[in-house]
């Protein structure tokens, strides 16, 4: 069965990890739970299933893409407090004082292994009727991570699938592939000026009949799985080394834990980058059946009904595009 993609613009795993439905999650004393808030940011897509109970990320890797072959190198990356590791050795630390490790995820494979029972993954849906979203709170509805569907077309949003089943990412459009299990996915606020944008879609080529598809687009999305009394995550290698492990322990709040996949913009001067909204290109490269008329984001808009004057300038578009699909076979 074609995998619908459902591109969170800015998300981010192994399927074989996802966690099936189920009953609902062991309580855990607060004092001893270990509760990650892990947000994704960067090229990234959320790949979800029909019912939304069930989900993986994926990291694309743009400089393998067909339809845009000048995307720069990105770099799939997790960090993590070492305040919250019980055991694990990371590749780096993002500050002099080692308060932050960072794990490279470049063609990993990578697995949360949780005490709690397993139950269904369940989006987070905060603003039903609200068309352009105001407040951090009607930002965290997954309404705002784009539908590969709604650009190309119900049925043909299917992502490829064998990467979604692939052991190995060498070679693939995926820097890495981390399964989510039972817990809750939302929509994040973009910080200032993208929250006061929409994004807008037309048609690669050509004018498009009739009102071009638009919406506010999240550039992140945060996943925060059920509260437990241990906690792994596993990197497997493509490569078929090691399997690493990192032991989370209890805290008195949440951890905040983060994967992303940004440009490495040592490589690209922002004078020299291609217009921010080819980035989305590259997801078109993940469709089991290819798009006809690819769709790019045009640019990034103020809402109607604000007069805010502020330029998007360069980034690394978050807007997540979603995939949807059965994940019977995986």
């Amino acid at each position: 069965m074609h995998k619908n993609l459902a591109l969170c613009g800015i998300a981010l795993l192994s399927v074989i990890a996802l966690l099936g439905s189920g009953a609902g999650v062991t309580a855990v004393n607060a004092g001893s739970a270990i509760r990650p808030a892990i947000n994704f940011e960067g090229l990234g897509a959320l790949v979800r299933s029909q019912a939304f109970d069930r989900g993986a990320v994926v990291l694309v890797d743009p400089t393998r893409s067909v339809l845009q072959r000048d995307l720069p190198p990105h770099h799939a990356m997790l960090r993590v407090p070492m305040a919250a590791v019980e055991s694990g050795t990371p590749d780096a630390f993002a500050d002099v004082e080692h308060r932050i490790g960072v794990w490279e995820l470049a063609n990993y494979r990578v697995e949360l292994n949780t005490s709690a029972s397993k139950g269904p993954l369940r989006p987070v849906q905060t603003a039903a009727t609200v068309t352009y979203p105001r407040s951090s709170e009607e930002w965290r509805d997954v309404k705002w991570m784009v539908s590969m569907e709604k650009l190309v077309g119900s049925g043909l949003g299917g992502i490829r699938s064998d990467l979604m089943t692939s052991t190995d990412l060498r070679g693939s459009m995926l820097s890495a592939r981390i399964a989510l299990g039972a817990g809750t996915v939302e929509a994040t606020e973009p910080p200032e000026p993208w929250n006061q944008n929409e994004q807008r879609f037309l048609v690669l080529k050509g004018p498009t009949p009739g009102r071009p598809f638009q919406q506010a687009a999240t550039q992140r999305m945060l996943f925060k799985p059920e509260p437990s009394e241990s906690f792994l995550i596993i990197l497997r290698p493509s490569d078929g080394g090691p399997v690493r492990e990192i032991e989370l322990k209890a805290a008195v709040s949440e951890i905040p834990i983060t994967i992303s996949n940004h440009t490495t913009m040592d490589t690209l001067l922002n004078h020299e980058s291609p217009h921010q909204a080819v980035h989305s290109m590259a997801f078109y490269d993940l469709l089991a059946t290819p798009a006809k008329t690819p769709l790019i984001p045009s640019a990034l808009v103020p809402y109607p009904t604000t007069h805010t004057a502020a330029s998007p300038g360069f980034f690394c578009p978050g807007d997540w595009f979603v995939f949807t699909s059965s994940f019977e076979k995986e």
